[in-house]
């Protein structure tokens, strides 16, 4: 629920917690319709000040991916297409060197 803003930074710190600092954390940002009107910007935003904030942690930033190429969802504005689905791993292991 991306009301939840402070039980999803509460889980992002506690995978942190479990990962330490000698591991790589890595976390797609969150595309998906609003709930009771309300996005996941800031849920994304979470994410990035820990990307910022940490050496450890990277974001693949699907929802940029997304905005740049629409296409890469299904019309339920959750799953990917194929294309999306390769593009968002190509992204993730590119990611994923930077650890």
């Amino acid at each position: 629920d991306p009301r939840s803003v402070d039980g999803f930074a509460a889980t992002v710190a506690e995978v942190e917690r479990i990962a330490g600092s000698g591991r790589c954390v890595v976390w797609t940002t969150i595309v998906r319709p609003a709930v009771a009107g309300v996005d996941y910007t800031a849920f994304n935003d979470v994410l990035r000040r820990e990307d910022a904030r940490l050496r450890s942690f990277r974001v693949v930033d699907w929802e940029t991916m997304v905005a740049k190429n629409p296409g890469y969802l299904r019309e339920d504005g959750v799953h990917a297409v194929a294309e999306g689905y390769r593009a968002r791993a190509a992204e993730t292991a590119r990611v994923i060197r930077r650890c």
